[in-house]
């Protein structure tokens, strides 16, 4: 069994990564379950922040005014995720983001991914809401969301918990 991963969390515009753009970008790399490295960049996404968003990640206009555009750091952050697998929670949306950024710029991203919230939905049935928040306070774990590194560390312990239950089976 590997446990040599890399944990990934976006901040967004909004939902379609067609559309949208990313405002943020965060990740850890794990060897052998031990944090060796981490990446963490606001995006300046070259259009305004809505304030629903703001709200939401509390990233604002100001903040990404003097961050660098995406095209400055994508070579940097596919270089980072490698071929490491994927974890995160609900890691198809990022990983939709990052392929579709990745192919803009004319590289080809693909990667396997374990998903926490796939892993919630099949290991822990005694909770309603399987959301990272909901998560954290299930496993005790205290945290700030919907800031992209605060969320791949809440994800890093979630997945830390999934790997030590006896019925979890590592399946990159």
């Amino acid at each position: 069994m590997t446990n040599s991963y890399v944990v990934l969390d976006l901040e967004t515009t909004g939902l379609s990564p067609c559309e949208d753009k990313i405002i943020e970008i965060a990740a850890i790399k794990c060897i052998n379950g031990e944090i060796v490295d981490r990446l963490e960049t606001l995006i300046n996404p070259e259009r305004k922040i809505s304030s629903h968003i703001t709200g939401i990640t509390g990233i604002s206009n100001d903040m990404v005014s003097d961050a660098p555009i995406i095209s400055e750091v994508i070579n940097e952050v596919i270089d980072f995720l490698g071929d490491f697998t994927l974890v995160g929670h609900n890691i198809s949306f990022d990983f939709r983001f990052i392929a579709k950024v990745a192919g803009d710029f004319g590289m080809r991203y693909n990667a396997g991914g374990i998903d926490t919230l796939k892993l919630a939905k099949k290991h822990i049935k005694d909770i309603g809401s399987r959301s990272l928040e909901s998560l954290c306070e299930y496993f005790g774990i205290e945290t700030i969301h919907h800031r992209a590194m605060a969320d791949v560390m809440s994800t890093y312990e979630i997945f830390n918990r999934f790997i030590k239950m006896p019925e979890f089976i590592w399946k990159p």
